[in-house]
């Protein structure tokens, strides 16, 4: 067990000092002060490994705390980033894990990390731009992987606005996305949206909006200091009401290869995951990888991958496969890991 708490101590460690202390200084001086405390990673334990714990502790407390578990801890619980930390606010936290452990080791082992986050369909609408103007502005399909309640498959039904640019998008639209640019902007205006076939999403645990404690776990997810990102979450869940995404349940490294293999060889195909490979083993990455270049034998298959990097930003990636052979993988932009800023290279 004791090599088991190393690992988990890293992973808190480098969650405090690498990925998030931009995103959340609150949960970053949480993860430093339980890097340290091997009886609060005893706890974390529960989880297993499989999930990132960090996201998984945080979000279960949070879940317990917008229930009514401990009002006075959950006012100490920032909703700005100009937010003071209370010094005193990692005994009370630790003191309520440890009163509540029960059933937050429940949380832990029954519930995933999933995403939440509808501001990084700004960031993908930027790459869908590009692969449009890659397939010649053609129709095509887009799949993603671990699309969790199927937030941002709903993406043309938002509205976007990157740096001070005009809206863009569904313009009528209650959700308003606005990005940070940081560098040029990635977006021709003088170009029409992506046409795209259907939006498909495979999800191991798919979530229903009609299933109340599921939407209320993906809120806990959400950072205390992202109150926008909390705004922009209430809202899109109106939308889910009346627009149901195409979720399908299963493992995508089985069900892909079904799924690309039913669509017409002429029609181009994109594959889209947004911090999900976090969650696959390098096993897993290797599979995914060698389906798609065997899938693309006679189409034209591209991948939008916007994931974590060593550096703890987030970059996004296009890989193209064409007759059975990766033939581009390029990085398109750099950006916050929600979508909060764009830095476009590509």
């Amino acid at each position: 067990m004791g090599d088991l708490i190393d690992k988990f101590a890293t992973r808190f460690r480098e969650f405090g000092e690498i990925h998030i202390p931009e995103m959340s200084p609150f949960y970053a001086h949480l993860s430093l002060r339980i890097a340290d405390d091997r009886e609060l990673l005893e706890i974390a334990l529960a989880s297993g490994g499989g999930q990132p714990p960090p996201n998984l502790l945080f979000a279960s407390i949070r879940f317990l705390l917008d229930r009514g578990a401990n009002p006075d801890l959950l006012a100490r619980y920032p909703v700005r980033f100009d937010t003071d930390i209370d010094p005193a606010v990692f005994d009370h936290f630790r003191e309520f894990v440890f009163d509540h452990r029960e059933q937050v080791e429940e949380l832990l082992f029954t519930k995933p990390v999933q995403s939440n986050v509808v501001r990084r369909s700004a960031v993908l609408l930027t790459g869908l731009m590009r692969i449009s103007s890659e397939v010649e502005h053609r129709p095509f399909v887009n799949i993603e992987i671990g699309a969790s309640a199927g937030l941002t498959l709903l993406w043309e039904q938002y509205s976007y606005r990157y740096g001070d640019g005009p809206v863009v998008g569904n313009v009528k639209s209650d959700v308003e996305i606005e990005t940070e640019l940081r560098g040029s902007n990635p977006f021709d205006y003088s170009l029409d949206m992506p046409s795209v076939i259907d939006n498909l999403g495979i999800e191991l645990d798919p979530i229903s909006d009609a299933d109340g404690s599921a939407m209320d776990w993906l809120r806990a997810l959400i950072f205390p200091e992202h109150e926008d990102n909390r705004v922009l979450f209430d809202s899109t869940t109106k939308i889910l009401k009346n627009s149901t995404p195409r979720l399908i349940h299963g493992d995508a490294l089985v069900i892909l290869p079904e799924m690309l293999a039913d669509l017409p060889t002429d029609q181009p195909a994109n594959i889209y995951h947004s911090h999900t490979l976090n969650q696959f083993s390098p096993e897993m990455r290797k599979r995914l990888d060698l389906l798609l270049r065997d899938a693309s034998k006679g189409r034209l298959i591209t991948r939008l991958g916007f994931e974590a990097t060593p550096q703890g930003y987030s970059d996004l990636r296009l890989i193209k496969y064409e007759n059975g052979v990766q033939n581009q993988d390029v990085v398109l932009a750099n950006c916050e890991a929600h979508g909060r800023w764009i830095d476009w290279v590509g």
